[in-house]
């Protein structure tokens, strides 16, 4: 997603540098774009790493948090209260691991694959979204949650996915922090679709479109969250 598509998406001002928006393949330690509260009221997208740490570096820089624990957390606390932001995005990837012989392939994963199979997951509309995250001077992370019963067919934790009401309540300043527990849930299977996709994907340095080229027509979320026949 561009940069003006982004801020059309999220009624938010556009604070950093357009290469940031055009990503096919994000990883870790990567700059991405993230929404958060802009000083002067409203939304704004400023660029961010992709990695939480303590503030002037050193130690561990998780890319994910777990919900569950993040409020409590004395590394992700702090945070928590006063850094709430939130990932744009068109979608996200997972990878199902290999599947035992006996077991028939997912949609079109290969119960015989040596490696994992990679899975794009967007809106079922395809509009952009939003995912939870945390961030602090250092950069940020993302917040997962336990899947739902689609995304559990393929890995044991998914982000947080935030709709437009819990999107605008986890970024106001005013919020009481313990009050927004509840958001951090699973989207509902049915909001979404998994696309099986290139191999490419599994390498950072494959850019462009060709890194999420699919393999397969999309699958319905609630077709995916139904056991395979």
């Amino acid at each position: 997603m561009t940069s003006r598509e982004a801020a059309e998406a999220f009624g938010a001002d556009a604070r950093c540098d357009a290469a940031v928006f055009e990503r096919w393949n994000a990883a870790p330690s990567q700059r991405l774009p993230l929404l958060q509260p802009a000083a002067s009221g409203g939304l704004e997208l400023a660029a961010a790493d992709w990695g939480f740490s303590k503030p002037g570096g050193g130690g561990p820089r998780p890319i994910n948090a777990r919900s569950e624990t993040a409020p409590r957390s004395g590394f992700f606390s702090a945070a928590w209260r006063r850094g709430r932001a939130a990932l744009p995005v068109t979608g996200f990837f997972e990878w199902q691991a290999p599947q035992a012989d006996a077991a028939p392939p997912l949609f079109g994963g290969d119960a015989s694959a040596a490696r994992k199979t990679p899975w794009l997951i967007e809106r079922a509309d395809g509009r952009p979204f939003a995912l939870a995250a945390l961030r602090n001077e250092a950069g940020f992370c993302v917040l997962t949650t336990a899947p739902n019963a689609a995304v559990a067919r393929i890995h044991d934790r998914m982000p947080v996915v935030l709709d437009r009401a819990a999107l605008e309540r986890w970024l106001d300043p005013r919020a009481e922090p313990d009050a927004l527990r509840p958001l951090m849930r699973p989207c509902p299977a049915e909001d979404l679709r998994f696309t099986r996709v290139a191999d490419a994907v599994n390498a950072p340095a494959n850019e462009g479109p060709a890194a999420a080229e699919p393999r397969a027509e999309p699958v319905a979320g609630a077709t995916f969250a139904a056991p395979a026949a």
